[in-house]
Formats: C-alpha cells, sequence, structure tokens
C-alpha cells in the first residue's frame, strides 16, 4: 500500500503541473510580484495588492496561496500582509531568465501540447494546424507569427550566451581551417565562429536553405566579416558541400530521426578533407537519467511543439553512430549545469570526432 502511495504521489504531481505552473506565473503578469517587490514598507496586504494591480482582493488571496505554501512569498498573520520571501533572494537577471522560459512554456508549448496524441500519430504539428492553421514547422512558422518568435527568442538567445562560449572555448581549430556551419540559419553562427577564431585565420561557410541567403550575407556585411564568411544553400538530407577542414552541426542533430542522422554524417564524413573533425553541440540525455531535467523537456517539446520528430540520445548513442558512420570520437565533454539549475532544462554536450578514412574494400 505505502509503495502504491508513493506512485500515486508521483501521478498528483503530473496532474497538478500546470495549474501550478499558470498560478505562479499569473502572479508575475498580474502584477502582484512587482508591487510586493516595490512596495516601500517590503510588506502590503491583499486588499492594497488588489488595488495596485486592479483586481479583486479574493483573486490576490487564492493566488497567493501556492507562493505562500511553496514559500516564495511569506504572510504575517497578525498584519495580514504579504512580502517576498525566497523569491526576494533572487537577482533581477536570474529572474528575468526564468520568467522567459516561463513564457516560452506558456505561448509555444502548453497550448500545442494538447495535440501531443496527434502529433505523435500523424507526425505532424497538429497544434500549428489548429491554432495558426499553419502546415510546417515551429521554425518556419516564428518566422510569420511575431507572437511565437518573441517569446521563443529570448530563452535561445539566452542559451546561446550560456553555451557558445564553452563550446568555442573546448575546441581545437587549426591555422587557416575550413568551417562548415551546418543548420546556420542567417550566420550568426558563422560570425561567432570567425570572431573566436580570427587569428588562425579562418573561412566560415554557412550551410542553410537557399531562403536563409540574403539574411545570412546581411549579417556578414553589417559584421564586417564579408570576406571571410560565406553562405552556400542547400538540404543537409540531399547534399553536403564538400573540402572543409571542420564541420559543426550545433544543435542541429537534435531534430532528426536516427536514420536522417545516419545519411548526415555519413554526408559530412564524405565533405571533410583527410583529417578532418566534426564537432557536434548537442542536448544529450544523461546516462543515468534521474539526475536530467532533459527528459522532462526535449520529448513534448520536440515531438508536440517544433518539428514532430527527433529527439536527443545519450552520449554514448552518438558516438556508436559516429563509429558507424566512419569517425573516431576524440572527445566527449558534457555541460556542467550543477550551478545553473535554468540551463540544466537543455544540458548540451560536446563531442568531437575526426574522420577516418575509409578502408579499401578487399578483393
Amino acid at each position: 500500500m505505502q509503495e502504491q502511495q508513493e506512485i500515486v504521489t508521483k501521478l498528483r504531481d503530473y496532474i497538478l503541473g500546470p495549474t501550478r505552473f499558470m498560478n505562479v506565473l499569473s502572479c508575475f503578469e498580474l502584477g502582484i510580484i512587482r508591487s510586493l517587490k516595490e512596495a516601500a514598507t517590503g510588506a502590503l496586504t491583499a486588499e492594497q495588492i488588489a488595488a495596485e494591480v486592479k483586481i479583486t482582493e479574493n483573486a490576490v488571496q487564492q493566488l497567493l496561496q501556492l507562493l505562500v505554501k511553496d514559500d516564495l512569498v511569506a504572510y504575517d498573520t497578525p498584519s495580514a500582509s504579504y512580502r517576498l520571501k525566497d523569491i526576494a533572494l533572487v537577482t533581477d537577471d536570474v529572474l528575468a531568465q526564468a520568467l522567459a522560459w516561463f513564457k516560452v512554456i506558456k505561448h509555444v508549448l502548453l497550448r500545442q501540447l494538447y495535440y501531443l496524441p496527434d502529433c505523435v500519430r500523424t507526425g505532424k504539428l497538429v497544434g500549428l494546424k489548429e491554432l495558426y492553421d499553419f502546415d510546417g514547422n515551429f521554425y518556419e512558422a516564428s518566422a510569420l507569427y511575431p507572437e511565437l518568435l518573441a517569446n521563443w527568442s529570448p530563452v535561445m538567445d539566452q542559451i546561446t550566451a550560456a553555451v557558445d562560449p564553452w563550446f568555442y572555448a573546448n575546441l581545437e581549430v587549426p591555422h587557416n581551417a575550413r568551417i562548415l556551419d551546418i543548420g546556420g540559419h542567417t550566420g550568426l553562427g558563422a560570425v561567432l565562429a570567425y570572431q573566436h577564431y580570427r587569428e588562425k585565420e579562418v573561412q566560415v561557410t554557412c550551410f542553410d536553405f537557399p531562403g536563409k541567403k540574403s539574411a545570412a550575407v546581411e549579417n556578414f556585411r553589417t559584421q564586417g566579416v564579408e570576406g571571410h564568411c560565406t553562405f552556400v544553400g542547400g538540404d543537409v538530407l540531399e547534399r553536403v558541400p564538400g573540402g572543409f577542414d571542420v564541420v559543426m552541426l550545433k544543435h542541429f542533430l537534435v531534430i532528426f530521426e536516427k536514420e536522417e542522422v545516419y545519411r548526415i554524417l555519413k554526408s559530412v564524413h564524405a565533405a571533410l578533407n583527410d583529417g578532418g573533425q566534426v564537432f557536434i553541440l548537442t542536448p544529450v540525455y544523461e546516462e543515468n537519467l534521474k539526475a536530467s531535467a532533459v527528459p522532462d523537456f526535449f520529448p513534448a517539446l520536440l515531438l508536440g511543439c517544433t518539428i514532430a520528430k527527433g529527439g536527443p540520445q545519450k552520449a554514448s548513442t552518438y558516438e556508436r553512430w559516429l563509429d558507424d558512420c566512419g569517425f573516431e570520437v576524440t572527445k566527449v565533454l558534457p555541460q556542467d549545469v550543477s550551478s545553473d539549475p535554468l540551463a540544466a532544462i537543455c544540458a548540451d554536450a560536446l563531442i568531437c570526432a575526426k574522420k577516418v578514412p575509409q578502408r579499401p574494400r578487399s578483393s
């Protein structure tokens, strides 16, 4: 009986997840937290908060019950007043980062995830179709619907700012290397790569769908790197341009199925010069899943909200796939997110591998 109670308690936590989420976020969006933060005395009654944010006193009391329970806010019975408690210990910068995550969950995930089973059955983003009458993936839709991009971009920028310096600092790029950034979007990754390895006189090529060319070329021009960064259009599942010393796959393989990953890695092998290297940055499942937040986020995100396929793998799985496709893995470096609970949502690993020449077939 005790074991059953523990299991049902876990189920209860899943059941209450969305209500807890919206309760806390609403306290921010309605201005309740801001009012407490700006209170001259540090404490306000429900009546005072209600008058300031223009909702009912009862609504304030009801919404703050959960935050008091979880020690985010404190309630003083004699004065019937509220003050910030644990929230007051979080810096404004970190709180803004957390709120960016709240917003991406609300605007990008929650509405679409109502249709998650349908997405899995059909292999299509049913939510995008139902909500926006859009056929395609989230990345295409975000270019057309500002509210999607406005809530998605801050989190993506946050991830990039956290992981890119770590990524580049752990790479060994040869002098005069020709670098190919696959799935480089509008070229900002190519710009960052050149800027980081400028002293090594590298040349960087951004490879993505042809429609991204004009934006990428403009980014190269405005950043003053047009003589060092170029754009090549194409579909990675059809061909990869050749003659490169380094290929970068940043947050890219995760959106493909195993068979597609094999096709991409084999094309990368063919595109690399002898001794060339592939550098993969990707979210991974830890060998001990219980220590990871990645399973809490990525399956629902990818299958129900962004691409309707793909998903992270364990680093050991990527190692095996690389070996199958003619590479020797030289480095596997998990991102250290032990001091950053938000970064743990998208914990990455850097996987470096060297092209192994294909052995001649025996006659």
